[in-house]
């Protein structure tokens, strides 16, 4: 009920009082009655309409303590993060076949188990077998390891075991390998056939090798005293920096030395620490790329994730914010709702003052 019509109640209602009053005096008690009658029926109206008056903006603050609560609790589907980790450690899925622009990686000696096949031309006799078991390469000059392919759907583990010992496991996929060498001692493992030889030619011979598409035993690759290796522009998800030991056990152990998760829906930066777990889900990067230094790996990503959980093991804390946390920190949503607050006061004052 609005303001003018409050007012008309409460003239008529003065007036009946003023009716039943004159009644009295008249000594016309039958009149006063109906009069005051009249009075309880207005003051039922006016009650009523307070009530009224008083549910709606009840309903209102119910309406938005319920809305401000589920933006507190329900997370954001996804949320946009920067990751950089220094790690032992570090597996991830290719989402496509990878192709580095430069795979060399110089080695004292190189050893590979368990591949699918071998290419070569060597001191004039041509080689080409299938069911590759083991190769071994080493001493003599020096050895250029070249990944020519990292195949699509590849499960790739990375792990520094010691500033000059380095193992790969590749599973599934398919991935190219060539390894040049002019002087050195190489070993070859067929079915049927073994194979131990020699390479001293000015010209360095090649080796071209192929994994197997294998979920049972991975490629293991085997690198002493490697150099350093950059692959950049990966396509991958699935991204762990925690290893089983020993496998099979379902111990996990994390390989994280040290790093920084930078939130940048939250503008907030979370320190990693020795020994904490980084679970992601999802990875949608823009950017991942992983370097070998020393005795570890620098990663860094960039990209979406539907989950981010760090911390210590047993431990970990969900670092995705919620739709609260992730307006707070939009300037532009503050602005629209600072926009649309004013509107909406301004058409209710419009509202009151044609109400009158």
């Amino acid at each position: 009920m609005n303001r003018k019509k409050r007012q008309e109640l409460t003239a008529a209602k003065n007036k009946y009082v003023e009716a039943s009053a004159r009644a009295i005096l008249e000594g016309n008690i039958q009149d006063a009655e109906e009069s005051m009658k009249a009075v309880g029926s207005i003051d039922k109206v006016l009650v009523n309409s307070e009530r009224s008056n008083f549910i709606f903006p009840l309903v209102i603050g119910l309406v938005c303590t319920i809305i401000v609560g589920l933006a507190a609790t329900i997370k954001v589907p996804t949320t946009f993060v920067r990751i950089s980790m220094d790690t032992d450690f570090v597996s991830f899925e290719m989402l496509s076949d990878y192709k580095p622009d430069d795979g060399k990686i110089q080695v004292a000696e190189v050893t590979m188990m368990n591949l699918g096949g071998v290419s070569s031309i060597y001191t004039d006799q041509e080689l080409e077998r299938k069911e590759l078991h083991k190769i071994d390469i080493r001493e003599g000059g020096p050895i250029e390891f070249h990944l020519k392919q990292i195949g699509k759907n590849s499960r790739v583990e990375l792990n520094k075991r010691a500033a000059n010992y380095e193992i790969w496991n590749l599973k599934q996929g398919v991935s190219l390998i060539e390894i040049q060498a002019d002087s050195a001692i190489f070993e070859m493992e067929f079915d049927e056939k073994y194979i131990n030889d020699t390479i001293d030619v000015p010209i360095p011979e090649s080796f071209n090798i192929s994994t197997r598409d294998s979920t049972n035993l991975p490629t293991q690759i085997e690198f002493f005293r490697p150099s350093d290796i950059s692959l950049v522009n990966l396509q991958g998800d699935n991204l762990s920096f925690a290893k089983e030991d020993p496998p099979g056990s379902s111990n996990f152990i994390s390989g994280i030395r040290s790093g920084k998760i930078q939130l940048f829906d939250q503008k907030y930066v979370h320190e990693v620490t020795q020994g904490d777990f980084v679970k992601l889900k999802d990875f949608q990067g823009k950017r991942l790329e992983i370097r070998s230094k020393e005795d570890q790996y620098q990663v860094i990503l960039e990209g979406k994730v539907s989950q981010l959980k760090a911390g210590p093991e047993g431990h970990l804390e969900e670092f995705k914010p919620s739709w609260l946390e992730y307006m707070f920190n939009q300037q532009f949503i503050g602005f629209l709702w600072s926009a649309m607050v004013f509107v909406w006061g301004f058409i209710w004052s419009v509202h009151r003052l044609f109400s009158k």
